[in-house]
């Protein structure tokens, strides 16, 4: 019995002195499986990485920094993309319309722009460079200023001047995009993007609120571009952005309505 007590005692003395050995030494790495996991302790905390050294994937436990992922050439996304901004009218360039466009003329603080990429896939040939493909949904609403209607089936873009008064009166599309983007990050985290969007006219509507006749709404295509595309600039630190997003092309299909582009801008998450 004396003999146990003496092993035991020598084990927890030597156990102690493992333990402030521990705190003391900077990394400590443990490797379970010669080629697959790896288990590193250090002073903020635990690191669990699996896989080989090409492709693996680390887990922080306790870590003071976020989470890190070593990814590979490729990687997926689902719904890890989305822009909230504001929609405008641009003829040649310029946000003011002339008189004769008084129909079009609009409130730009309840105009807005809304995507949601809900696929994403990335190729990243360098920890710098990443080159990204997306599937969205692209939301665009411009709130009309006068009291005056867009018409449904007609040939060329028309309005009708109404003599009740819009508490509401947007002129929305929805849009399914393509966006492709090429992005450059700084050793510091700000990012910058540019990139091609083509989009496609999945739906146009009218949406009204008045008095007399209460909500209403018509959907219909309203001479609408059905195949638009815009360029997109993108600059943001630690994925968030701010963006532009600019449609050279007229919103209205070739000779039924004025030649009028839009522009959109705002904040995002995600690229």
């Amino acid at each position: 019995m004396k003999r146990f007590f003496t092993i035991a005692i020598a084990l927890f003395a030597a156990g102690s002195v493992a333990a402030q050995e521990t705190d003391s030494v900077e990394t400590d790495t443990v490797k379970t499986t010669a080629e697959t996991t790896t288990i590193v302790v250090t002073g903020d905390g635990v690191a669990i990485t699996f896989g080989d050294k090409d492709k693996d994937r680390t887990i922080s436990i306790g870590d003071k920094d976020k989470e890190k992922k070593k990814k590979g050439a490729f990687d997926f996304g689902i719904f890890n993309g989305l822009d909230l901004g504001f929609n405008a009218f641009m003829l040649n360039g310029d946000l003011n319309l002339p008189a004769e466009y008084d129909d079009f003329e609009q409130k730009i603080g309840n105009s807005t722009n809304v995507q949601l990429r809900f696929l994403n896939v990335d190729f990243r040939p360098s920890s710098f460079v990443r080159l990204n493909f997306a599937l969205a949904l692209d939301y665009n609403d411009w709130a009309l200023e006068n009291d005056v209607t867009l018409q449904p089936d007609q040939d060329v873009v028309t309005f009708l001047q109404e003599d009740i008064h819009f508490n509401k009166n947007k002129f929305k599309a929805k849009y399914l995009a393509l966006p492709f983007n090429l992005q450059f990050r700084t050793a510091n985290d700000i990012t910058f993007a540019g990139g091609f969007e083509p989009q496609f006219l999945l739906r146009g509507r009218v949406k009204q609120r008045s008095d007399e006749r209460g909500k209403t709404k018509v959907n219909d295509n309203f001479n609408l571009r059905e195949f638009r595309y815009a360029w997109v600039g993108r600059i943001g630190y630690n994925g968030f952005s701010v963006f532009c997003r600019y449609y050279p092309q007229s919103i209205f299909a070739d000779e039924e309505g004025p030649d009028m582009q839009n522009i959109s801008f705002g904040v995002g998450w995600g690229i």
